[in-house]
């Protein structure tokens, strides 16, 4: 009985810590953050928006209701369910189980981030190749060595535009 809870416990505590070894851990943007990312993106109907590390599909959903593709990449394959089910009713999203490193971003408009520093500053060079004139970048907490269009301080919003 000893050996099966400590199995579960360990399970649970790796996979909680699972997707910080590939670029940030999981923690949930909460809703006034969600609402600036939302109004810094200015999103239009014919919009295409990435979310990279999607987490939970919050900010898809959100993002969804304004633009006409909403894709997101999430490494957790448990999370990758969980955004499949919580979107399951929305068209016009998609989740994507994997690397984000490893996926073409050439059709987005707007991209969503909430990582690691580490990670942002390893995503530039795939911005650069990969991200056509005029896309808008939204990053939480962490910032792209950039000049950004719009800073909210107190929420740590910052977007950027290529």
């Amino acid at each position: 009985m000893i050996l099966e809870l400590s199995i579960i416990l360990f399970v649970i505590i790796f996979w909680f810590f699972y997707t910080k070894f590939f670029g940030a851990e999981y923690q949930a943007v909460p809703i006034p953050v969600l609402n600036k990312m939302i109004e810094f993106a200015g999103l239009k109907k014919q919009d295409v928006v990435y979310d990279l590390g999607c987490g939970n599909g919050k900010i898809l959903k959100k993002a969804a209701e304004f633009c006409s593709k909403a894709i997101g990449i999430e490494i957790d394959p448990l999370r990758v369910w969980i955004a499949k089910f919580k979107t399951r009713k929305m068209n016009n999203i998609q989740v994507i189980g994997g690397n984000l490193f490893n996926q073409n971003l050439r059709n987005a408009n707007v991209v969503f981030i909430f990582l690691r520093q580490k990670t942002n500053d390893r995503l530039l060079e795939k911005f650069g190749k990969e991200l056509k004139k005029g896309t808008k970048i939204v990053s939480h907490y962490w910032t792209l060595d950039m000049k950004p269009c719009s800073i909210d301080k107190k929420l740590r919003v910052y977007s950027y535009k290529i």
